[in-house]
């Protein structure tokens, strides 16, 4: 009896790994947008700073807001850190999508900007609070890897004030690369707020933007080789079109006059 207690809860134990293994892994996928010169696809977003199970999918971006030219534009409304009270709190969210160039175009560029606000309370003596945010971006393609980040800190206490409330914050980057057809895009975006016992803080991100930069494929210029040759067969085309002939009746000779100036 002992034994068979102790094998269902071994069974039990590993019902519940191979559970946490498979919703760890938690990702949300969005429907493919279209801009005016690309297509956005396989958008999808996970956290590894949020737990698993039911009801913790982690939605943090949230679906996409649309796309005004080619820029994608989220809208989240849950992706924010907050601390009240002695403690610390990251939330930690990635988004993956790809994007490929619409015939014509190649993607040369892209700009993400994030924007948001956040307030700092330290209302007693010793209050001290702090948030940052962090946007790091890798664009994957043919040519190899481009990667570029961005990083902010505020650290407020009550020695300056009582706290500062809707501060504005935005952090961008850039990554350029080797002209492309396609190219895989992923960002990771971190939001920390800490504060100690009688303090608070809190940070959200409230609008990203993502650009994409793209040109035309430049039309070949003629070669000289086929110019050269344009000119010279042209004038002889030219001068056997030009000409009529004739015979005339009295001597059945043949006559040959060029039809220019008449």
């Amino acid at each position: 009896m002992l034994k068979l207690r102790r094998t269902k809860i071994a069974a039990l134990i590993v019902v519940l790994l191979f559970s946490r293994q498979y919703t760890v892994a938690d990702i949300l996928y969005y429907p493919d947008q279209f801009g005016d010169r690309v297509v956005f696809h396989n958008i999808r977003e996970s956290s590894s700073s949020i737990g698993a199970g039911p009801g913790q999918v982690p939605e943090l971006y949230g679906p996409p807001a649309g796309v005004v030219s080619d820029t994608l534009v989220f809208r989240p409304a849950l992706f924010e850190a907050k601390s009240v009270g002695l403690g610390i709190n990251l939330v930690d969210g990635q988004l993956s999508f790809s994007i490929k160039a619409l015939p014509g175009f190649v993607i040369d560029k892209i700009s993400i900007i994030e924007f948001g606000d956040y307030s700092l309370a330290t209302p007693f003596p010793g209050d001290m609070a702090v948030v940052s945010a962090a946007l790091t971006g890798f664009v994957f393609t043919d040519s190899g890897v481009f990667s570029d980040s961005s990083a902010f800190t505020d650290l407020h206490s009550n020695a300056i004030s009582i706290g500062k409330f809707g501060v504005p914050w935005s952090r961008s980057i850039e990554i350029e690369f080797p002209s492309t057809g396609e190219i895989d895009v992923d960002l990771d975006n971190t939001l920390t707020a800490a504060s100690t016992l009688t303090a608070a803080a809190i940070i959200k991100k409230k609008r990203v933007e993502i650009t994409i930069h793209v040109s035309p494929i430049p039309i070949p210029e003629p070669s000289l080789s086929l110019i050269g040759l344009a000119l010279l067969t042209c004038p002889i085309g030219c001068r056997a079109k030009d000409k009529k002939t004739t015979k005339d009746k009295r001597t059945g000779t043949i006559i040959s006059s060029g039809l220019r100036g008449r």
